[in-house]
């Protein structure tokens, strides 16, 4: 066994010993034997290199601790793979977005429909899966640099308002700049008592933006940022593959 497969399995099974008290029942094996066997699964059902079908999971739900465990269980059992997610906590509410991908073959609509029966019966969760409208790239050495260079981190900080959000994002839209992933949140500022706003935006831009790199867009993002009394900053980020 290589090193870097040893390390990924400790990995691997230090993340559900942690996990496994959540979800599992009182009478059940001991707690090293279910993480041994769920690693085992967990690397059986790794994505193969032929053809996937992926399919974007939703779950939202009251938070309460063993959420995330109990999804990605049910993606182990189905021999599913996560290639990506996003998760937050909204004050009392949780939220999850999965890239979650199967093998296609001639199981893949039952295994999906068994997934989704499956996520259905968590308790206090909602949840909804279909079929993902893009086809994923393998890799990135058929991109161009013009592709490479294509994705900017835009990170906005400020006195918060009511339509701050929809002023940046239509900002946005009308240059056909694409949001990739975007996050906000508010926190105490450090003088005064207003709240500070903070955006954190991941965007790409394509061949039709106004735009077409890091110094056009914060040029651009200049005169949004004298008429909001805000500072943004724009950073260049790693291609999405």
């Amino acid at each position: 066994m290589s090193r870097s497969v040893a390390r990924a399995l400790q990995r691997v099974r230090h993340a559900v010993l942690s996990n496994t008290a959540l979800v599992a029942p009182r009478d059940a094996t001991s707690a090293p034997a279910r993480a041994t066997e769920l690693v085992r699964r967990a690397f059986a059902s790794r994505s193969p290199r032929g053809a996937v079908a992926r399919y974007v999971v939703t779950s939202f739900g009251p938070d309460r601790p063993g959420i995330v465990s109990a999804i990605t269980r049910q993606v182990v059992n189905a021999r599913g793979n996560v290639e990506s997610s996003r998760m937050a906590r909204l004050h009392g509410d949780f939220t999850i977005s999965m890239l979650v991908s199967f093998a296609r073959d001639g199981s893949t609509a039952e295994s999906v429909e068994k997934f989704t029966s499956a996520l259905a019966a968590i308790e206090g969760l909602t949840t909804s899966v279909r079929e993902s409208s893009e086809i994923k790239k393998s890799h990135t050495s058929g991109m161009s640099d013009n592709e490479r260079m294509a994705y900017k981190r835009i990170l906005l900080r400020g006195t918060d308002f009511p339509g701050l959000t929809n002023t940046f994002a239509e900002f946005l839209a009308a240059r056909n700049i694409n949001i990739e992933s975007m996050s906000t949140d508010t926190q105490p500022a450090s003088f005064g008592q207003e709240d500070l706003f903070i955006i954190e935006a991941l965007v790409k831009l394509t061949s039709d933006c106004e735009v077409k790199n890091t110094k056009a867009l914060a040029v651009a993002l200049e005169t949004l940022e004298r008429n909001l009394g805000v500072d943004i900053e724009v950073l260049d980020h790693e291609p999405i593959v």
